[in-house]
């Protein structure tokens, strides 16, 4: 059989990481901080807020603070129905062939943590809602925050539980999320936006708020319109719930792709953070 490299595999560079570092993120620092004073305790942490307002971006950012020291960044999707299918992804991650080819892996508990506490890793588990069964997931993480240290990703708070040290993750303030559509305009080169008055800025927010995901896809939306024509449309979605606002700024998004773009879109997984 030929070799072959999992997709769970500890990361030991920035590019190796499953998706763009995105830079220290605008209006976090102080989070930033107490969430890497945090992890270097080896305090397992839960990070969690709505959707799009920017958990797995902060999760990059911290990893890229941790991605050279010894053991890297293991960083695992929290899309799975049990335990028992975490702890292979985990397994394949370190090559345990008794953990990937077992058919109750959930009994092979002890062998796992004895892995992680010889690779002192930093996990990231994101979207962690989506393990059904926490209950058998927070006690392994109990027993080895140290020496490994845990970050997990939610849109649900575990303030009850204790031993998991819980942010809030919010939306940006109106200074910030100015700050934040003015340096994705300058990134992204959207002269539209970084010629953008105060006020025109304001009107995003205004409509938007500082959910990051939804100001990003209002930027999308001004590098192929006009700021005037993006002004009108948001004046239209204006009092809609998020959920329809959401829909109604991708569908926007839509009728300025081509049919390649609109392919694309199509097999896009979709972020829920």
């Amino acid at each position: 059989m030929a070799d072959y490299t999992p997709l769970e595999v500890p990361a030991t560079e920035l590019s190796e990481l499953p998706l763009m570092h995105p830079g220290r993120p605008v209006g976090r620092d102080t989070l930033i901080k107490e969430l890497y004073d945090s992890a270097r305790q080896n305090r397992p942490i839960l990070l969690y807020g709505e959707r799009g307002v920017g958990k797995t971006a902060l999760a990059a950012a911290l990893s890229a603070a941790f991605i050279q020291q010894p053991g890297g960044v293991l960083w695992l999707d929290g899309q799975v129905p049990t335990f028992a299918a975490l702890l292979v992804k985990i397994g394949r991650a370190y090559g345990l062939d008794d953990v990937t080819q077992s058919q109750k892996p959930g009994g092979l508990v002890g062998m796992v943590a004895s892995s992680l506490m010889q690779h002192r890793p930093l996990v990231v588990i994101d979207n962690l809602e989506t393990v059904a069964d926490t209950t058998a997931l927070l006690p392994f993480l109990r027993q080895l925050a140290n020496p490994s240290k845990f970050l997990l990703t939610s849109r649900w708070s575990l303030q009850s539980e204790s031993g998991i040290f819980c942010y809030s993750l919010h939306e940006l303030n109106t200074i910030d999320a100015l700050a934040f559509l003015r340096h994705e305009a300058e990134v992204r080169g959207i002269q539209a936006l970084i010629d953008a008055r105060q006020a025109q800025l304001e009107r995003i927010y205004g409509v938007v708020g500082g959910n990051p995901l939804a100001l990003k896809l209002v930027i999308g939306q001004a590098r192929f319109l006009p700021l005037t024509q993006v002004l009108t449309n948001l004046q239209e979605a204006q009092g809609h719930q998020v959920h329809d606002l959401y829909t109604y700024i991708y569908w926007q998004a839509w009728q300025l792709l081509d049919d390649a773009g609109r392919r694309l879109l199509l097999v896009l997984p979709v972020e829920s953070n």
